[in-house]
């Protein structure tokens, strides 16, 4: 219950950021036809880009496990349960298909082009 507590709190200090985070992003990668993926203990970015149309397909590979729900609410708070997908993985993305994503984020890193020629956003 803590952790999903600490978790539930951690969303809420991101939720300040988002709107100048996506527009980075928006701008930075300048597509709306690529599969965005959001790594690990998420920061809810993916839900306010596919609210944009910034990206064709939206996947989240959850972690650590239990953060699985957190996303979820998430997703129906926004409408975008049918439109981002939710999976539970790990820091090895374990069920995530290989270069099946154009642009993998993770909190304030964003990496284009996952494997191979890897290019990173600082």
């Amino acid at each position: 219950m803590i952790k999903d507590t600490l978790l539930e709190e951690i969303n809420l200090l991101w939720e300040a950021l988002r709107q100048y985070l996506v527009k980075q992003i928006e701008e930075l990668y300048g597509r709306y036809d690529g599969h965005i993926l959001e790594i690990g203990p998420f920061s809810g970015l993916i839900f306010a880009l596919a609210q944009k149309n910034v990206g064709q397909s939206f996947l989240i590979a959850a972690f650590p496990q239990g953060s699985v729900c957190l996303c979820r609410q998430e997703a129906q708070k926004f409408g975008l349960e049918d439109r981002v997908r939710i999976i539970e993985s790990d820091s090895s993305l374990t069920g995530v298909p290989d270069e099946s994503v154009d642009l993998a984020m993770e909190r304030l890193r964003m990496f284009e082009q996952i494997k191979p020629g890897m290019r990173v956003f600082p």
